[in-house]
């Protein structure tokens, strides 16, 4: 089947289809899903640093701005203002929630305006969580 046929059966754009047959090829030009998802999970793990355990500066930076009960959007556009030349020293506003960056540590009490140290997810019904 082509890339059209198989994109109507399974609900999807052709150009998904094609992208994801052009992506995981073997070299003998054959599709096979197991050696797919095993080039997906690789290319997965190729991570990069994430910045505020680069800068020493940023860690201290938004932790004192949370300190003094800034939201995370107020940090994060501070920064930009702060330093427009500089896009080392910009922090978007999910990474002051994610716990690897070491911003915001346990057990210490977080020190965001609602106390929490991470993001609340929504119900799947689509109503904020409680």
């Amino acid at each position: 089947m082509g890339p059209r046929a198989i994109a109507k059966i399974l609900g999807r754009a052709p150009s998904t289809v094609s992208r994801e047959l052009r992506w995981n090829l073997r070299s003998s030009g054959q599709y096979r899903p197991f050696h797919a998802r095993a080039t997906t999970a690789s290319r997965r793990r190729l991570t990069r640093p994430l910045k505020p355990t680069t800068d020493s500066m940023l860690p201290s930076y938004v932790v004192a701005r949370l300190g003094e009960r800034w939201s995370p959007q107020q940090i994060s556009r501070a920064l930009r203002r702060a330093h427009p030349e500089e896009p080392t020293l910009r922090v978007a506003t999910e990474m002051i929630y994610r716990p690897a960056t070491g911003i915001l540590r346990k057990p210490a009490p977080s020190p965001s305006r609602t106390e929490r140290d991470h993001r609340r997810g929504g119900r799947p019904d689509g109503r904020p969580s409680q």
